[in-house]
């Protein structure tokens, strides 16, 4: 048992604690100055402290949140009276380079991406900050700085800045890296816990349309883009990390699938490879492809994969098309939300590799087409273009029938030789082409003479024809 004494010094009053350890040696921990109700807590933890030890047992959760908030000053108190082990006091340069230097299964890019993280972490804390120093107040000062580092400046002075989901991504892997130290208790709690990096959804307001697709795969300046083209719209394939994997033993000509091999997620059970079916425009492309291959070949899109983006869009604006940031990406997009119109979602996010939440939120596009074909905006400007070509005809027979109508014609009407000049009564009766239906063969009545334009057409052609019309 442990006792609680107050200490009576005028230099350092306070409360203590006293206990008798296992060797039967008096131990005094020092509490410094606080109230009595957390002396006395404070007592009833050590003493759980004492028979934990003497049981040999690891403290339980409610324990182990009372130690690490701890002051480092009282922790190392029950250090020395050896009732907890000694905090481990890692740096934080130390610790970056420990867990960079650990991560065995990272990918290059992955590498690299925990090495930028490295990199604006010793931007802002000094290398050698004790990690348990780092407080979430000081995470979220770190967050704040990020927003204003600077990654380059234009010609014209413009400072370009750090991107919300740069900013996020980096906070992830912070966490990522800040867990690892929890989980071997460097640290009780993460201070990056509370830091927003939840992902951006990508920006989905460019839908590339077939018809744009085959303009683009057209200005192509070879095979190999053309077939990198229709594999990242047809397919969805990832450009370049599954697309330069494809080989020729990955087409599946008489069943149309794609055997894709996707190290993005191969780390998942059953998720290293997948099949995408070939849709008919990917058919043909890859029937070319395979045709010009040389000889020896095996893969189906034999280039590298430097400078992919940029040459890309060189190859847009060359097609006519306004280049768009996320060249291959947006393509992928794309061709998600064209499966998605026409397949059951499980069968598309099968296809593409990814699960349905993260389909729902990066991948699919609402294209302007379907708000057109809600709308009823295709089936009205077709009805609106049948209109015009119904309107221009009935013009245009109007405009014969008033031009013969206006012609003055000359007839004999006497053995004397005497002219008779008469002028078609239409255009006195205001003959206008909307009483006229072409398609039924009728007029309708003239509503200005109450009677029916029929009459008035075939009275003149009546005196037409029963003169000889003078050539």
């Amino acid at each position: 048992m442990a006792s609680l004494i107050r200490l009576s010094s005028k230099r350092k009053p306070g409360w203590a604690v006293q206990f008798t350890n296992s060797e039967g040696e008096r131990r005094t921990i020092r509490l410094g100055t606080c109230g009595l109700d957390l002396a006395s807590e404070t007592k009833r933890k050590i003493e759980k402290l004492q028979a934990l030890k003497a049981a040999n047992e690891p403290p339980d959760a409610a324990i182990a949140n009372w130690l690490a908030g701890l002051p480092d000053m009282v922790y190392d108190r029950l250090a020395r009276v050896e009732l907890v082990k000694a905090r481990e006091s890692v740096q934080l340069g130390a610790w970056l380079e420990r867990y960079i230097a650990g991560r065995t299964d990272l990918k290059p890019s992955s590498r690299a991406k925990f090495e930028q993280v490295r990199t604006k972490l010793l931007g802002f804390f000094p290398t050698n900050t004790p990690i348990r120093s780092i407080t979430p107040d000081r995470a979220l000062d770190w967050q704040a700085w990020l927003r204003m580092v600077v990654i380059s400046t234009s010609d014209d002075g413009k400072k370009r800045l750090l991107s919300e989901a740069s900013i996020r991504g980096l906070c992830k892997d912070a966490k990522t890296i800040f867990n690892e130290a929890v989980y071997r208790e460097l640290l009780h709690r993460n201070p990056f816990k509370r830091l927003v990096s939840t992902a951006i959804p990508a920006e989905r307001d460019r839908f590339v349309t077939t018809a744009e697709i085959e303009q683009i795969i057209a200005a192509c300046p070879n095979q190999g883009w053309r077939t990198l083209f229709a594999l990242a719209r047809y397919a969805g394939v990832r450009v370049p990390s599954e697309s330069h994997l494809l080989t020729w033993d990955s087409v599946d000509w008489e069943r149309g699938r794609l055997l894709v091999r996707s190290p993005k997620t191969e780390r998942y059970v059953g998720k290293d490879q997948r099949l995408v079916p070939i849709i008919p425009p990917l058919m043909r492309m890859l029937q070319d492809a395979f045709d010009s291959a040389a000889d020896g070949e095996t893969r189906l899109v034999p280039m590298s994969d430097n400078n992919l983006r940029r040459n890309g869009r060189a190859i847009i604006q060359r097609a006519g098309l306004v280049p768009w940031g996320r060249v291959f990406q947006v393509l992928r997009q794309s061709a998600v939300s064209d499966f998605r119109e026409k397949f059951p979602s499980h069968a598309v996010s099968q296809w593409m590799g990814h699960s349905e939440r993260i389909e729902d939120r990066h991948y699919t596009i609402v294209a302007d087409h379907l708000f057109d074909h809600a709308a009823g905006i295709n089936a009205r400007s077709k009805e609106a273009e049948e209109f015009s070509e119904k309107s221009a005809a009935k013009s245009a027979a109007f405009s014969a029938a008033v031009a013969t109508s206006n012609r003055v014609q000359t007839v004999a009407n006497n053995e004397n030789g005497e002219s008779l000049e008469l002028e078609e009564t239409a255009n006195c009766t205001g003959f206008n082409a909307k009483y006229v239906d072409e398609d039924a063969g009728t007029r309708t009545q003239d509503p200005r003479l109450k009677r029916p334009m029929l009459y008035q057409l075939s009275y003149i052609l009546v005196v037409a024809d029963s003169v000889k019309v003078i050539e």
